[in-house]
């Protein structure tokens, strides 16, 4: 596992070798690396494959409905039934995987709430239920929205920026291209670029 400062000098070493033959430039370390960090954190959380963004952090409520609770309420549409949100941590990238205790597997990919799969949670016959469970990102990355479930949360994981999450150590490689990449695209250098884009897309195919 690796963590963000270990990324940030992963990102140098990049540099180093795409200029193998000169010392980082003061350019270089005028646009100071670190702060492209968390963008190339966010590309790679959203373009990887799930099973190589590791575990996450885990985004389970304090309080959740226990066990034959409802987890609908009415909106303003009369037709309309709406699972109580649950709150997606402030740094969120991607879902890891979500699951009720009456699913008999997780979710790992989430739907957004303007696919047209959103507007069908209120069809009975289309809606999700245990045995085909869905659940969408809702409010701009904020909320989590499950359908179909009286049962309770046993697992809610996330992908996230944060200072202090670690990350896979191969996830970490692509990270630190990225960030390279971005650093070059700032500097405007092309072949630079095109140097780091072809590294990254090495490691992103091998996860």
């Amino acid at each position: 596992m690796a963590t963000r400062t270990q990324i940030v000098e992963k990102a140098y070493k990049c540099l180093d070798e795409v200029y193998p033959d000169t010392p980082l430039s003061s350019d270089i370390e005028e646009f100071r690396v670190a702060d492209f960090v968390d963008d190339a954190i966010r590309f790679i959380g959203r373009v990887a494959p799930v099973r190589a963004l590791g575990v996450g952090v885990s985004f389970v409520p304090t309080k959740v409905p226990q066990e034959g609770e409802s987890t609908t309420t009415q909106t303003d549409d009369d037709s309309y039934l709406r699972v109580n949100p649950v709150p997606l941590p402030s740094d969120f990238v991607r879902l890891i995987a979500f699951q009720m205790s009456d699913w008999a597997l997780p979710i790992t990919d989430a739907l957004y709430s303007d696919s047209p799969r959103y507007r069908q949670q209120a069809d009975p016959i289309l809606m999700g239920t245990p045995k085909r469970p869905i659940v969408f990102i809702c409010d701009g990355d904020t909320n989590l929205e499950y359908y179909s479930s009286t049962g309770t949360i046993t697992k809610a994981q996330a992908f996230v920026v944060s200072g202090t999450a670690n990350y896979p150590e191969q996830l970490s490689e692509a990270i630190a291209w990225k960030t390279a990449e971005l650093v070059l695209s700032a500097m405007n250098d092309a072949q630079g670029v095109q140097f780091a884009q072809a590294q990254l897309k090495q490691l992103l195919e091998a996860l």
